[in-house]
């Protein structure tokens, strides 16, 4: 499966390989790149899904909606398309794999304004738990973050 990346302001797609320890051939072929392109902040890129436990993969039955599978499995419709990188309008079809939170695993999606301090406040975590959660965390609109409560939260 493959996660989306949200291109940043000094990116390069040799800077964005040894970040996320995937190699740079890789990132060129699930995307399509031919050459040395100039990455535009703000668009995003197709890369391998690194995570284990995070998701587990759901396979589309014939008849399934976006808002079905994410009402069946209590997630927001917005988050479970920004996790498979769809849009509203987006035609899901039988037998495609798409990622849905595991049952231990919350989501939090950013917004203008949201900063480290703000996010870790209102989730009841500290940073450092935060940046645990998230090997890679750069804040910007539309970004989910991961977070877990621990039985002594609850």
């Amino acid at each position: 499966m493959f996660e989306i990346y949200r291109i940043m302001p000094g990116d390069s797609l040799e800077k964005i390989s040894v970040n996320l320890g995937i190699n740079v051939d890789e990132l060129r072929r699930i995307n399509g790149i031919i050459g040395d392109p100039i990455l535009i902040p703000g668009t995003n890129l197709i890369i391998p899904n690194r995570s284990n436990d995070t998701y587990i993969k759901y396979v589309v039955k014939r008849g399934d909606t976006i808002y079905d599978i994410a009402r069946r499995n209590n997630i927001d419709k917005r988050i479970l398309l920004l996790i498979n990188g769809l849009n509203e309008n987006d035609y899901i079809y039988p037998e495609q794999e798409i990622l849905i939170p595991s049952e231990n695993v919350s989501l939090y999606v950013t917004e203008d304004g949201d900063s480290l301090n703000s996010i870790s406040e209102n989730l009841g975590i500290t940073i450092t738990d935060m940046l645990r959660m998230n090997d890679t965390l750069f804040l910007s609109p539309d970004q989910i973050v991961v977070y877990r409560m621990n039985n002594s939260n609850l």
